[in-house]
């Protein structure tokens, strides 16, 4: 499995689309991100734009619009995650925080602290743990310039 990073919206869209659009309801952030990006260039500036790629098959997709938070697509190969998160290493060092469905985003908090040992924030009282619910959840100790 490899990472594999876009610097072109166009080809982002053409290697995610289909993958993202399978779960539409759960993955409208990065869909919507996506099409603000396609119809308005210039809103977001050098957003990081990647997917985890198991032979040809993209089995997980990640996006930030610095200076905001990472945000993880659904998927159901969570072992992808480490390697978008030693992709966004190499991209970021330190991140304000990841958004995405709850698991995904709290193995992906518990997977960027093992290897940045940035800290998680308290994320207050967390709903019960359910794969689908988006969530929110804030690293510690970062410089938020992109």
């Amino acid at each position: 499995m490899r990472a594999e990073r876009f610097s072109d919206v166009g080809e982002f869209t053409a290697a995610v689309g289909a993958f993202l659009a399978h779960h539409e309801a759960l993955n409208n952030l990065p869909l919507g991100i996506m099409s603000t990006l396609r119809t308005n260039p210039g809103h977001y500036r050098e957003p990081y734009l990647a997917a985890a790629v198991d032979g040809d098959e993209v089995v997980a997709v990640a996006m930030r619009t610095p200076p905001h938070n990472l945000i993880l697509a659904h998927t159901d190969r969570p072992e992808a995650l480490a390697v978008l998160a030693d992709d966004a290493i190499q991209a970021f060092g330190t991140l304000p925080g990841v958004v995405g469905p709850q698991a995904l985003a709290l193995q992906f908090m518990e997977l960027w602290q093992a290897r940045t040992g940035q800290p998680p924030q308290a994320p207050g009282e967390l709903p019960a743990p359910r794969a689908q619910h988006p969530v929110e959840l804030l690293l510690g100790d970062q410089d938020l310039a992109p």
